[in-house]
């Protein structure tokens, strides 16, 4: 073998060992920064080890409660890999679970090879989870945690999502009931009428937080009354007038301490209590400069210094309405009212009943201009008033950066006075 054949080999071997202790120090730099620098990737099958805004958010009031929380899964019945599977993703959520907050604890139980702990919190059912906050107790069944499609060989497990922790963390964290009426009888929409609707997500929002939801029909026998276990009322686009015995009823439900929340479509009928309170709306649109493309009549709405809206302020994720109505609140004694949602300060409320929406000083009325506002009414009662109902429609739901985090802090106003709600994500493109 000659000179140059040797100091090749020579070079290879040194930049093999060069290259490993390269490798070496990366892969050190790496296990360093991993234990500074925790990241959890989701690699778990149907996205089961992710959190989503909403359960974020219900974690949070978790943490808030200062109670201790403990979560115990037990596996289902070892059958085949469809079995081991569910089992996986269930290990998965409970770990996401656990390393999120100091509050959880989570144990993962084999029905089969512990049936003591079984025994011990009288569970009978494979795949049960059991959810303890404080002295307070709800169970989750397998089947509301997975779902099978298909049968014999093409059979699959499917992942059901966060909508049934959220609901039990909920009704754990408040055992007593909360319901949720909506009113009909004036063409009114509804959140929970089956099939495809536009306020389906609000339907799914509020089981989502463990609530019961009610038809309420004022015009029944009797003095129109609102039951004495509505948490809310909600009055979603009503069509037609109410008459002056529903309204007197809601009035009265207001003042000894209800909560009403109403989102009101152009031509929505104005229920003329509210003019008692202070509040109008004379027939303005909505507009601002920042506007979803290619619509002008969506404008970008940003919330205001409100309880409602204490975890949405600073987050570039707007609100967007569409073809809204300005509202506009005069003091009263008793009532204080605020705005929640508006426009900036470079929007309007639009007037003009032809040609393009431009600003006119002397035909209508500069900004920013209220599309939401939050009152109290006496010393306990709540009255959320929004100009648009499509702000909490399942089109703007979906697809509005702000506007599911906004109906949730708004839900969650009316039936506690506060609100609690966590950074949410901009999803929708945006011009300005």
């Amino acid at each position: 073998m000659g000179l140059s054949a040797l100091n090749r080999r020579f070079a290879t071997g040194l930049n093999a060992l060069v290259l490993a202790l390269c490798m070496c120090g990366i892969l050190g730099l790496l296990a360093r920064l991993a234990d500074h620098h925790s990241v959890r990737s989701d690699w778990s099958a149907y996205g089961s080890a992710t959190l989503g805004d909403e359960l974020l958010a219900t974690l949070n009031r978790l943490e808030a409660s200062e109670q201790p929380v403990l979560i115990t899964g037990f596996s289902v019945q070892a059958r085949d890999t469809r079995s081991a599977d569910q089992d996986r993703q269930l290990r998965d959520f409970l770990r996401v679970l656990d390393d999120h907050s100091t509050a959880i604890e989570t144990r993962f139980v084999n029905f089969d090879r512990d049936p003591l702990q079984a025994k011990r919190l009288d569970v009978t059912t494979y795949g049960t989870v059991v959810v303890q906050v404080g002295e307070n107790r709800v169970d989750l069944r397998g089947n509301t945690l997975f779902r099978r499609v298909g049968s014999g060989a093409e059979a699959r497990v499917i992942w059901q999502g966060e909508t049934p922790w959220n609901r039990a963390f909920s009704q754990a964290l408040q055992p007593e009931p909360v319901v949720i009426y909506a009113l009909r009888g004036h063409g009114e929409s509804l959140p929970f009428e089956r099939g495809l609707g536009e306020l389906r997500g609000l339907g799914e929002m509020i089981s989502g937080l463990g609530w019961t939801q009610r038809a309420l029909n004022l015009l029944g026998d009797g003095a129109p009354t609102v039951p004495n276990d509505a948490a809310a009322v909600l009055i979603l686009g009503p069509e037609h007038p109410m008459t002056p015995g529903e309204q007197q009823g809601l009035q009265d439900y207001l003042v000894r301490g209800g909560a009403v929340g109403i989102w009101l479509e152009e031509p929505s009928q104005f229920p003329t209590f509210m003019s008692g309170m202070g509040i109008s709306m004379d027939g303005g649109i909505a507009m601002d400069p920042a506007s979803l493309h290619p619509w002008e009549d969506r404008p970008l709405l940003h919330p205001r210094h409100h309880p409602m809206t204490q975890g949405l302020l600073g987050e570039s994720a707007p609100v967007i309405a569409i073809h809204a109505s300005a509202l506009n609140a005069r003091p009263v004694s008793g009532v204080q009212a605020d705005v929640v949602l508006s426009t900036s300060s470079r929007g309007w409320a639009e007037r003009g009943a032809f040609g393009p929406a431009v600003f006119e000083p002397t035909v209508d009325d500069a900004g920013p201009v209220a599309v939401s506002l939050a009152l109290r009414i006496g010393s306990s009662g709540r009255l959320w008033v929004t100009g648009d109902l499509d702000v909490i429609g399942d089109e703007l739901l979906s697809n509005g950066p702000g506007n599911r985090a906004f109906g949730l802090a708004g839900l969650r106003w009316l039936v506690k006075g506060e609100a609690h709600t966590t950074a949410v994500r901009v999803s929708a493109a945006v011009s300005r």
